[in-house]
C-alpha cells in the first residue's frame, strides 16, 4: 500500500511494513474514502472496477451497499474508528463484499482515519482474498 506517511501510523507494525513495501501505485489498491455516516464521497479506478460501480454518478450510496455488514454497524465512536470493527480488520477478518453485477466475493477490510477537507473522514481499503 502506498499511503502517505501520516496515514500509515494508523496501522499495525505489520500492515505498516506491507504498506512501506508495496512497489505498485495506488491505483492498484482498491480505496473508497467515507464519511463518519458511510456515505461513499470518493472511490479509486481500482475500486470502482472491483465493485463494477459508475463513481462518477451524482449520487454515491452507503457502503452498506457493497459490504452489508456495515449496514448497522456505527463506523467511528468519537473522533475514532469503531474499536470493534478496528479490531475486525487487524484479526484479518473476512467481510462479505458484493459488486453490482452480484458477484460476491470475501474481503480484508482496513480503516484508516484521514481528514478531508478539515473533516473527519474513513479510507476504506478493500483486499479481496483469494479463493481456494
Amino acid at each position: 500500500m502506498n499511503m502517505p506517511f501520516s496515514q500509515q501510523h494508523n496501522l499495525l507494525p505489520k500492515e505498516r511494513s506491507e504498506a512501506q513495501n508495496h512497489k505498485s501505485s495506488d491505483d492498484d489498491i482498491a480505496a473508497i474514502t467515507i464519511d463518519t455516516g458511510g456515505k461513499i464521497l470518493e472511490c479509486n479506478k481500482t475500486a470502482s472496477r472491483l465493485l463494477e460501480y459508475d463513481f462518477n454518478k451524482k449520487s454515491w450510496p452507503h457502503i452498506s451497499k457493497f459490504i452489508p455488514q456495515l449496514a448497522e454497524m456505527t463506523l467511528l465512536t468519537g473522533e475514532s474508528i469503531n474499536p470493534k470493527l478496528r479490531f475486525l480488520s487487524r484479526i484479518g477478518h473476512h467481510f462479505d463484499v458484493i459488486a453490482m453485477n452480484g458477484l460476491r466475493f470475501a474481503s480484508k477490510l482496513y480503516f484508516i482515519d484521514i481528514d478531508r477537507f478539515g473533516e473527519h473522514n474513513l479510507r476504506l481499503i478493500i483486499v479481496p482474498t483469494p479463493q481456494n
